[in-house]
């Protein structure tokens, strides 16, 4: 015990070195700022306590909320757009690049990220000059500007701050993608490949997976119901039993006992059901298979007969 506690405060030890340069240079800064913003000073001049004057002066700055609006816009976009950008990222390179070029993949999306905000600033006011930008060059291609037209997005008001965040998006989103693929693959392979093998397409795959996922939906739709899922490929069941659910492993294939005659009953009356809706004249085989793969009409009792 004791010798766990020593670890844990050299961790501290390792810790503070961090703990000292934040203090220094984020919190002490922080209040040096508020001082400073309480003075009449120009940087060479005497300080003259001015008490809140200045902020009296921002307040009433028209460019001040202007600049304000701005800012809070760009927070909203980064907030969504960031984090957005990450999870589809995430989601091709896990689920639609072949496993080989995956690393490549998440270097070339993870690249922008470890470039200076100077390179990045530099490269896409290349990209949106006027002149002889990509983006103006392309456009002419493409035969929406036509001659001697321009389209300059960072000096035109109305498309700068679109213009000035698909740099920052372009940067920042391989971050966010990295976060989320952690995620992703902490997610068991073996239930992608048995729904892959059952028939999910990616998207199904991602929208859909396994028993923890059914469990809200079932309980809350039956909560007075006992009934047990089944999936025979992981061995795995859940088990909701009076109002409480388990995600059970089983060690062996499961093996259920008889049906009673109560259970045979209503078998028999699904099945009845089943034959009366079916219009033998629109029999469409290859479109059952469609909706239900035939491998699972073995455990389906009105389609029994027709394996037989």
């Amino acid at each position: 015990m004791k010798k766990l506690k020593s670890q844990n405060n050299i961790g501290y030890l390792y810790l503070l070195p961090a703990v000292i340069l934040m203090g220094v240079f984020i919190i002490y800064s922080m209040i040096l700022n508020v001082q400073i913003s309480m003075t009449d000073w120009s940087g060479l001049s005497e300080k003259h306590f001015i008490a809140f004057a200045n902020y009296v002066k921002l307040f009433r700055d028209k460019a001040f909320w202007d600049s304000l609006g701005v800012q809070l816009i760009w927070m909203l976009l980064s907030t969504v757009f960031h984090a957005l950008g990450g999870l589809i990222l995430s989601i091709i390179v896990e689920y639609f690049i072949h496993r080989k070029l995956q690393a490549v993949f998440r270097t070339l999306f993870f690249m922008p990220m470890m470039m200076s905000l100077v390179a990045v600033g530099i490269l896409w006011t290349l990209i949106y000059n006027p002149l002889i930008g990509v983006i103006n060059e392309i456009l002419q291609v493409l035969g929406i500007l036509s001659g001697n037209q321009t389209l300059d997005l960072l000096g035109d008001r109305s498309t700068a701050l679109l213009a000035a965040f698909i740099p920052a998006l372009w940067q920042w989103s391989g971050f966010g993608m990295v976060v989320f693929s952690a995620a992703l693959q902490g997610m068991s392979r073996e239930l992608l490949e048995a729904a892959s093998l059952d028939g999910c397409s990616k998207w199904q795959q991602i929208r859909y997976i396994i028993l923890p996922l059914l469990r809200p939906h079932f309980c809350g739709r039956f909560p007075e119901e006992d009934f047990m899922i089944y999936d025979a490929v992981h061995q795995a069941v859940l088990l909701h039993e009076g109002h409480k659910t388990q995600l059970l492993e089983l060690a062996a294939p499961l093996e259920l006992p008889p049906p009673s005659a109560r259970e045979q009953q209503f078998q028999a009356l699904w099945t009845q059901f089943y034959k009366t809706l079916e219009i033998k004249a629109r029999h469409n085989e290859k479109g059952r298979m469609t909706h239900c793969p035939k491998r699972f009409w073995a455990d389906m009792v009105e389609m029994k007969e027709e394996l037989q």
